[in-house]
């Protein structure tokens, strides 16, 4: 160096012993560096070139537990708590619902039987909807009803009879891999159009079933008439018509569009049932449904199942929660792959980066699994931004690393920590603080949030400051080994050495017969 350059050096009181053997060398700008940056050139980087290995084992074994608690984590078996439990107006909340739950004259839901509706055309409806408030109380969407469906034979009115009680048997029904139990409540059939139809001839004097199709159109116009000035409605109009359980044709049309049976199921309309609750019932009653109507009359179409209070809708919302997190998480993490190659440009480096982004993850995943956290709409919501939250302070490193103008591995950490070292921890320090607030909410989402806002960060500054540069102390690229450019460069030369071969091979080859002739 010049004169001046090294006077000016020497004056400004930069260090100009050499380093150790192994030891990083103290960047050129030493004497410009404030307390900070020097904290991280003379010890920090130190720390982490002569303890990497220990720090990496440590790392391992701790993401090791991490991973093994988050493998803990469950769908919910609680509807979402707004306030925490010592709360007084949530207290009162839950003494009036228990209150007003208890015994068993608390509501059921009903597991519903429904011919007449093709299961096939809901308009983005679920066909576990039908019957429910989403749909008005009745068939969802453009409803496409079945032209087959015809009870009026002597054959499907007894047909239709004898799967009331079958439904209601469902609690003996056993599949082809397991039984299921405690499912109808009582065997109690809630609603059923023939067994009450009957009932009524019956009382009248009438046989059941109605031979004659004629008579039995008759008949069923009389049973579910509506009221009009001249009489009243007919004795089933009201718990059939009106909660539209069946829908006939207007005057004496030979038509019944669909038709709805039911039974009371071992659920409160009331309470939320979480996945493991609901899956067993649901499943008995899936392959009741496809075992019936595989064997059902040629005559009869076929039929399918749902609920009164879209029970089985809760559950694939529950499923919905887990495979979105899933797919969530695995989408942001590519895209944060994607990303580190495109704007670190490196792929050791980005690799190396990516890792530590997973255990980020890992580690917010398995503080929920430990706190006993269950997978629900704030837990799904918190596991699919996390991704986000964890790339950062790791990007910050990776990206000052490469551009680092140094050789070896040991100065190019070095000027990283030196360069941003103080912007990732204040930026750590600044998102922490601001999610501290949180924690004093009464609203459970915003302390929920609170906690994973502060676990996400710390666990990202802690796996960046550690785990990362404890990496590229120990494997990170020197030089320019694993850039983009450098393996773009080596490809195209490789690519043009390759045609230069082909076009010399073509020059040297011999020269056809005529030529040699001339």
């Amino acid at each position: 160096p010049a004169k001046g350059d090294a006077d000016a050096e020497t004056e400004s009181g930069s260090d100009t012993t050499a380093p150790a053997d192994g030891a990083a060398k103290p960047p050129a700008e030493g004497s410009r560096l404030n307390r900070t940056e020097r904290f991280f050139r003379d010890q920090y980087a130190p720390f982490i070139l002569r303890f990497s290995k220990p720090l990496l084992l440590g790392a391992a074994a701790f993401f090791a537990i991490m991973i093994w608690q988050a493998s803990s984590l469950r769908p919910a078996t609680e509807s979402p708590q707004i306030l925490p439990d010592d709360n007084p107006l949530w207290k009162a909340i839950q003494n009036v619902r228990d209150s007003w739950l208890e015994g068993d004259s608390e509501p059921r839901a009903e597991l519903r039987l429904v011919w007449g509706v093709k299961a096939n055309d809901y308009m983005g409806h679920s066909k576990f909807e039908f019957g429910t408030d989403a749909c008005n109380d009745g068939p969802c969407g453009e409803a496409v009803f079945d032209e087959s469906f015809d009870p009026s034979s002597a054959d499907m009115q007894k047909y239709l009879l004898d799967m009331c009680g079958r439904a209601a048997d469902i609690d003996a029904y056993k599949g082809p891999n397991a039984t299921y139990g405690d499912f109808i409540y009582k065997d109690r059939i809630e609603h059923c159009l023939m067994k009450d139809f009957r009932s009524w001839l019956l009382f009248r004097g009438d046989d059941f079933p109605v031979e004659n199709k004629d008579d039995f159109w008759t008949r069923m116009h009389e049973y579910l008439a509506p009221p009009t000035d001249d009489q009243p409605a007919g004795e089933g109009y009201g718990e059939y018509v009106g909660n539209k359980l069946v829908y006939l044709a207007d005057g004496d049309k030979q038509r019944m569009y669909f038709m709805v049976s039911s039974v009371l199921i071992d659920y409160n309309p009331q309470v939320f049932y979480g996945l493991p609750q609901i899956e067993p019932g649901l499943e008995a009653s899936l392959e009741f449904e496809r075992e019936q109507n595989a064997k059902r009359p040629k005559e009869a179409s076929p039929f399918f199942v749902t609920t009164s209070n879209g029970l089985f809708v809760n559950m694939r919302m529950q499923q919905a929660y887990i495979s979105s997190t899933i797919s969530g998480v695995s989408t942001a993490c590519a895209f944060a792959l994607v990303s580190l190659l495109v704007f670190v440009a490196n792929v050791v480096v980005a690799l190396l980066a990516f890792l530590c982004i997973l255990g980020v993850v890992c580690a917010t995943l398995g503080i929920m699994g430990a706190l006993g956290w269950s997978l629900g709409t704030i837990e799904a919501i918190c596991a699919t931004i996390v991704v986000g939250f964890s790339v950062d302070y790791v990007v910050h490193y990776a990206l000052a690393y490469c551009n680092a103008p140094d050789f070896a591995r040991a100065d190019k950490l070095r000027h990283a920590l030196v360069e941003v070292g103080i912007s990732v921890q204040a930026g750590a320090v600044t998102t922490m603080g601001a999610s501290i607030f949180l924690l004093f909410t009464v609203i459970q989402f915003f302390f929920k949030f609170g906690i994973f806002m502060l676990s996400t960060v710390f666990f990202s500054l802690l796996i960046a400051n550690l785990v990362f540069t404890s990496l590229l102390a120990l494997i990170g690229p020197q030089g320019r080994f694993g850039d983009m450019s450098a393996i773009y460069e080596w490809a195209r030369t490789k690519m043009g050495r390759a045609k230069v071969g082909a076009s010399e091979g073509a020059s040297a080859a011999p020269a056809p017969a005529a030529t040699r002739r001339a």
